[in-house]
């Protein structure tokens, strides 16, 4: 899926649109210093704003075009200690009786999926993995085979993933970076719908690199769709993650608990001595590391440095034997052979460690040239010198060698520590700034702009990286600002969470200004995630540098932007305090700062689109069309910026404001005025046939046709549907889809309803919609008794709709929603019970009632009630006793066009 930040030249403040990208987008908030556009496909949304822009380009050019480093291929010996035979030459391995089978089973026979591969690292998790390919690529007719490995900070390019799946359909098909149009989880599905029993394979290497450090989540939401879609439809792809950390699945995913894990542990005596045998002819090696089997617990790679150790001239076996015998225990091992391995390299190889991990990314020789000494000129190594250092360091295993001849630092940061290299949190002192400097300067030259594969990322965030260890905060964030937009199109911000928490408290000194949009932004990442707590906190602090150096434009910003995390975790109540703080804000600018008010009229149209959310929430029907109506009075004012950005904007924002008012007229019974909402909105589409906008407008007609007309209402939703899917609109697929359900259900087709619905329900995030599990549960208990089902599914359904409205109910006590489905649950959970349905009706009556306001009297809403009594018709059918709903349908009937005092 692509997304773009839509940005403009205009500093701070940027509506904007990038022409050669394609995205709709629900805005997650005003961002620091941006407008923009970030959607995950399972439904982290802040929605107040939708940003639009032109049809994306096919990216032209192949990754062959692209700027790249030649890469280096000859390999000369290793300097130093003999060569060692290290994993990537070692063809077999020993032991693994249970794992091998496993494993091969699983990539033959299946369950097919995400298959988990854990273990320590060093037990040999990689070597297990390619052992089963090699055999599985010799077989005749064997499985297609992919590998890849997660970046430190990036993990994997999804589009990446799913364009090898793609390849199984045809080996010319193209493959991003060449074209990323579409969400990868919609992509993989349709390939997925015209495969064969193609069998595949797909390694990535290092997926430890996909998880939170600390969560061991999934960090990337779009991968976790892919990963989830693959777990759970049919195939015969298995997509094996090898990792040092067991993964969890984010949100609601279940695809890292489907399977049990393969789990590598250490090496028994008798094969632990054959693994030694691999290494090193040396008899004294092997009895005495033998001896020490404990001591390893099975780690191969320790094992692989012990044998680095025993045959350096400087070190030597007695010394090892010596060493190990005075370790109190394992723990004692790692650092006791790092230490000693790194103390005998000689002063060009910690040269070239120290550049390695100066630049913290994989680099060909010449980059690790440029940040060697030069003791005189003229006295720094040659390139094919340097490449045969840096061969030495891999045969040490201090280095890696990647596939195309680059090299990086195989070093964890606390065998870093212990080689006495700097910290990643400094201080560094000034030799080792300078080669940081110095390591930035070199990544900035060799980078890929703008970046298109998760690779020329890794180029940018091992500057940025370098520029922060090296205490050079606006140079970092200038990095930041780099990447940022790109990050956006993938809607990848939240990588750059842990680079924006480093630089927290350290831009303010020299650009206040800064400081304010880092802890935006940070706000806006962890919002999106649902860490609330965090994200109050990062907008707290840039809301109160923004007060204290009375910076109303960019606290009108934070606000806004605070609301919209707000409304996405359904605090209405919050919400529409700093909606109206933000509003307020932009009010107090027509009066001090002329020039910045008009700028930002976009935000006060958001906002004031935020208010009539709120108001409907509330049940407050009249005050929301009032602030829906100031909204799209907004852009026809004469002081509205001109520029196409802007227009693009308030073009998409009215369409979807014109829909929501035809939505809420149609809810209050008022089918004339419904009409003239339709009617306009139809008006403002003229001379615009994007498929994005079309899709908006015929998204809100079918859930308007809805009462009215079945048949026109499925025309309507179904080329929503097609619309959205040109774009992958989640937003408008999750709402036609869920319309379509409804259609069919009114038809009586409970085939197609239940597809639909599933459909819509891979886009919902928890909490929102509730209409959306609502159907899933009714769907359900309709279908109980088919294929075994003995109704288990809706009855959980319907306790897992019980408690979110409870939840809902307890933060806001006017949640007019909530306590429908409240009702509605608590209809599905009594159905074939004996308990009372008296609280059902209570809720229903309370949905009709509240208000926040005493002397009240609520508005009839005579189109909401037909809908749910729809629903409850269609739940009552379900019921073994026909009439068990009808004290709760004679309610609700009854209510159903009265005015409702408080």
């Amino acid at each position: 899926m692509a997304f773009v930040v839509l940005g403009s030249s205009a500093g701070w403040w940027p509506i904007l649109a990038d022409k050669s990208n394609v995205a709709w987008a629900e805005s997650v908030g005003w961002l620091a210093g941006i407008v923009s556009a970030i959607v995950s496909i399972v439904g982290l949304y802040i929605s107040i704003y939708t940003l639009v822009i032109d049809r994306r380009e096919r990216a032209r050019g192949t990754s062959a075009e692209r700027e790249q480093q030649p890469p280096q291929t000859d390999q000369p010996p290793a300097t130093g200690a003999p060569p060692l035979e290290t994993a990537a030459r070692i063809t077999g391995i020993v032991d693994r009786e249970d794992e091998l089978p496993l494993l091969r089973t699983r990539l033959t026979k299946g369950p097919w999926g995400i298959v988990i591969v854990t273990g320590d690292l060093g037990v040999g998790k990689t070597r297990l993995v390619n052992q089963v390919l090699d055999e599985l690529g010799n077989a005749p007719g064997g499985p297609r085979i992919f590998r890849h490995e997660a970046v430190p900070g990036l993990g994997i390019d999804v589009h990446v993933l799913v364009a090898d799946i793609e390849t199984l359909l045809d080996d010319e098909a193209v493959r991003w970076p060449d074209v990323i149009d579409g969400a990868p989880a919609e992509r993989l599905r349709a390939s997925l719908d015209e495969l064969p029993d193609t069998p595949a394979v797909i390694v990535i290497d290092r997926a430890e690199h996909l998880l939170d450090p600390a969560t061991h989540e999934l960090n990337d939401p779009e991968l976790g769709e892919v990963f989830e879609v693959l777990a759970t439809e049919q195939h015969h792809i298995a997509v094996v993650l090898v990792t040092r950390d067991m993964p969890k699945s984010a949100a609601r995913g279940t695809w890292a608990q489907g399977q049990p894990a393969i789990r590598v542990g250490e090496l028994t005596r008798t094969f632990f001595r054959a693994f030694v045998k691999s290494l090193t002819t040396q008899p004294g090696v092997v009895r005495k590391l033998v001896r020490h089997h404990a001591l390893f617990r099975g780690n191969l790679r320790l094992v692989e440095l012990a044998c680095v150790l025993a045959r350096s001239p400087q070190f030597g076996l007695h010394k090892l034997s010596d060493g190990l015998e005075r370790l109190k225990g394992p723990q004692e091992l790692p650092r006791f052979l790092v230490e000693n391995l790194t103390a005998g390299l000689d002063t060009w190889e910690r040269s070239a460690l120290a550049a390695l991990d100066a630049y913290g990314t994989a680099v060909d020789a010449a980059a690790v040239r440029e940040l060697l000494p030069e003791p005189e000129p003229g006295k720094k190594p040659r390139l094919d010198e340097v490449r045969d250092i840096l061969a030495g360091l891999a045969d040490k295993r201090v280095a890696d060698e990647t596939r195309d001849g680059q090299y990086r630092i195989a070093l964890s940061e606390e065998e870093r520590a212990w080689a006495g290299l700097p910290g990643e949190d400094g201080p560094v002192d000034e030799q080792t700034k300078d080669l940081l400097i110095r390591a930035a300067k070199e990544l900035a030259r060799r980078r890929v702009t703008p970046p298109r594969t998760a690779g020329d990322l890794s180029l940018h965030f091992a500057g940025l990286r370098a520029l922060t260890r090296a205490g050079r905060p606006q140079l970092a964030y200038n990095r930041i600002e780099d990447i940022d937009g790109e990050l956006r199109k993938r809607h990848c911000a939240f990588l750059l969470r842990e680079p924006r928490e480093k630089l927290r408290g350290k831009l303010e000194k020299h650009d206040p200004e800064r400081e304010m949009d880092n802890d935006n932004a940070l706000g806006e990442i962890y919002a999106s995630s649902g860490d609330f707590a965090r994200a109050g906190a990062a907008y707290g602090r840039a809301l109160h540098l923004a007060n204290t150096r009375r910076d109303v434009p960019r606290r009108t910003l934070i606000r806004a932007n605070f609301a919209a995390a707000y409304w996405w975790n359904r605090d209405a109540r919050h919400a529409y305090d700093y909606y109206g703080l933000a509003r307020d804000d932009h009010g107090e600018l027509a009066g001090t700062d002329r020039q910045a008010y008009l700028r930002l009229l976009p935000l006060r149209m958001g906002t004031l689109e935020g208010l009539a959310d709120c108001h409907r929430h509330w049940g407050e029907y009249d005050e929301a069309l009032q602030c829906a109506r100031d909204a799209l009075a907004v852009p026809a004012s004469d002081d509205y910026p001109g520029t196409p950005e802007a227009r693009e904007f308030a073009l998409s924002r009215s369409v979807v404001i014109g829909m929501k008012t035809a939505g809420w007229y149609a809810e209050l019974g008022d089918r004339e005025a419904a009409e003239q909402a339709v009617q306009a909105t139809k008006e403002r589409l003229n001379g615009h046939d994007e498929d994005w906008l079309r899709s908006r407008y015929e998204n809100g007609l079918a859930s308007v046709q809805l009462d009215r007309d079945v048949e026109e209402a499925m025309r309507s939703a179904q080329k929503a549907v097609e619309l959205a899917r040109k774009y992958t609109d989640p937003v408008i697929l999750l709402q036609a889809r869920t319309t379509l359900c409804q259609a069919y259900l009114a038809k009586g087709d409970l085939e197609n309803a239940a597809r639909q619905i599933e459909s819509a329900a891979r886009y919902r995030h928890v909490g929102r919609p509730l209409l959306t599990p609502a159907l899933q549960a009714l769907v359900s208990m309709a279908g109980a008794g088919r294929g075994g089902d003995d109704g288990g599914k809706a009855v959980a359904l319907f306790h897992w709709l019980f408690h979110e409205t409870t939840k809902r109910i307890r933060r806001d006590e006017h949640d007019v929603t909530a306590w429908d489905f409240k009702g509605f649950a608590i209809c599905g959970l009594r159905l074939n019970g004996q308990g009372s349905l008296d609280e059902a009706v209570t809720a229903f009556q309370t949905a009709r009632a509240t208000t926040r306001r005493p002397t009240t009297t609520r508005r009839a809403t005579p189109g909401l009630v037909d809908r749910l009594l729809f629903l409850l018709d269609r739940l009552g059918a379900c019921a073994q006793t026909p009439e068990r709903l009808l004290p709760v349908v004679d309610a609700l009937s009854t209510a159903r066009a009265r005015a409702h005092e408080a």
